[in-house]
């Protein structure tokens, strides 16, 4: 028999490339002639540049930069000759402040700027960003001010904040980067309006309910400016509302595409050559709910492979939401804690517990 086994983080415990690893040392000390592909998978959060790098090589280096409340950080890019990748939620992203430090109207952006000018002077210009998990609704403003972009405002003073798009009245491009760069998103929100950055995701990035309406229209502004300045079309497009609509500042960096982070990876690494013949996939993450079946990699990879083969889907997380799961992809899910314990104790004993399920789960095929 041929598995798959395509994971994504499980927060706090294991990594993609860590439950990959153990679920399938399991399998094999009960299957031991099964053949097994191991294919982990990431959205932008915990584990993606490594996720990559198990796919696609290249060293794994750090910026010094600043995260979104402006304290210095180190911040991890993969980097393999012209090439270079980084997380949004590395250097810019809500994992790095806690719940009371949301703010979107002092958040910022800048820490992507600043990583973006260290690959600049290398001479790197091909550069791919995964956007999730990002703290900010600036729409990238932020990330134009350490690459020296002349920003003219109705008089507020320029400082690295997210207020700073509410004052913006114009730009100057001083000069050409001529990057390439990909964004890798999984959300297809458009930049403002009923679903777009500020009304969907501002709430959790700490915007009141006054000023969810004013960053929208602030972000309205600034989608015109730049697409007048880039000569390119934003609004009403999906995906830029991912992220606090940073792609759009990134428009006036060189050229940018915006992709499906998961359809991206699934394509760039021959996923669909490397499972043919298969006859299961386990995947999964930390929770598997609702959040999972919205463009998540869990349920990108399960779709795909369901398209491809035909084959059995079987969920695991350490958290399953039986009643939000798509049983038209999904045939089966379990949850990695078969007993009453500690959320502690789960996620401290997260390796052995995915061992043992997979253990468990080859003992029926």
């Amino acid at each position: 028999m041929k598995i798959v086994v395509a994971f994504n983080a499980f927060k706090g415990s294991l990594s993609p490339v860590q439950a990959g690893y153990h679920f399938i040392k399991g399998w094999n000390s009960r299957r031991k002639s099964d053949e097994v592909i191991h294919f982990p998978i990431a959205d932008g959060g915990d584990g993606t540049l490594e996720v990559w790098k198990y796919h696609f090589g290249g060293q794994i280096e750090y910026v010094d930069a600043h995260d979104p409340l402006m304290r210095p950080i180190k911040v991890p890019v993969l980097v393999d000759d012209n090439w270079a990748m980084f997380a949004m939620a590395d250097v810019s992203g809500l994992a790095l402040i806690n719940d009371e430090q949301r703010d979107a109207r002092k958040t910022t952006t800048y820490g992507m700027g600043e990583v973006i000018a260290s690959l600049v002077k290398r001479g790197i210009k091909d550069i791919t960003i995964s956007v999730g998990g990002s703290a900010t609704v600036d729409g990238g403003i932020g990330l134009l001010l350490p690459l020296g972009f002349p920003i003219h405002t109705d008089g507020y003073k320029l400082k690295p904040e997210g207020q700073l798009l509410l004052h913006v009245k114009d730009i100057d491009i001083p000069r050409n980067l001529g990057l390439n760069i990909t964004v890798l998103s999984d959300v297809d929100n458009p930049l403002v309006g009923g679903m777009g950055a500020a009304v969907v995701y501002g709430p959790q990035k700490g915007l009141s309910e006054e000023d969810i309406p004013v960053f929208d229209e602030a972000l309205n502004k600034w989608g015109r400016l730049v697409e007048e300045k880039a000569g390119v079309s934003i609004l009403g497009k999906p995906m830029y509302g991912a992220a606090g609509g940073v792609s759009v500042a990134l428009h006036l960096l060189g050229s940018v595409k915006t992709v499906s982070g998961i359809e991206f990876l699934l394509a760039k690494a021959n996923f669909s050559e490397k499972i043919k013949g298969a006859h299961v996939l386990f995947t999964g993450e930390g929770k598997i709910d609702r959040q999972t079946f919205m463009g998540k990699a869990p349920y990108g990879v399960a779709q795909a492979f369901k398209k491809i083969t035909g084959g059995k889907v079987i969920g695991i997380g350490g958290r399953v939401e039986h009643e939000e799961i798509d049983w038209g992809v999904f045939d089966s899910a379990f949850t990695l804690v078969c007993g009453p314990v500690s959320v502690r104790y789960a996620m401290n004993h997260a390796d052995r517990l995915m061992r043992d399920i997979a253990f468990s789960l080859a003992g029926m095929f």
